[in-house]
């Protein structure tokens, strides 16, 4: 894991402490991050990403959060996690501003995030977000080609 908190710090130039986010407060992010502008998700988005790594949360995990933003193809839940039908307007709305706020990342940042999925999301999380997971995944992958 240390390798990969490596290649996360590196590209996203983090070298903030683990500890500066209370895991309380990383938690309630998980969720929130959707609501940040880019600049704010770029300085995020590393330090939620390893938090995940190394943290067990009293009450259960909250990186499906995470996954659910960093899938670029926006698949729509409800809160129970099941898939639901789309208001196409709507959708089109999101998916521009979500794109917005993914759009600027580099190479490097999409390549640490593909790597974060495939080795703390899927074995954390396969069962109650595969899909979302293969999609996000599927979404970086891409995304670190065309940078």
């Amino acid at each position: 894991m240390k390798n990969l908190e490596n290649e996360i710090r590196k590209a996203f130039s983090c070298t903030a402490p683990l500890d500066s986010i209370p895991a309380e407060d990383a938690r309630e992010l998980n969720y929130a991050i959707t609501r940040f502008d880019h600049a704010t998700v770029i300085q995020m988005l590393p330090l939620l990403m390893l938090k995940e790594m190394y943290e067990s949360y009293r009450y259960g995990s909250t990186g499906e959060g995470l996954i659910f933003f960093l899938d670029g193809a926006l698949l729509k839940r409800d809160k129970m996690g099941n898939l639901v039908p789309r208001n196409k307007e709507i959708y089109a709305e999101r998916y521009r501003y979500t794109h917005e706020q993914l759009k600027d990342f580099t190479k490097e940042q999409a390549y640490a995030i593909v790597q974060w999925l495939k080795q703390v999301a899927t074995p954390k999380y396969n069962r109650l977000c595969s899909v979302d997971i293969l999609s996000a995944l599927s979404f970086w992958e891409n995304r670190s080609k065309e940078c």
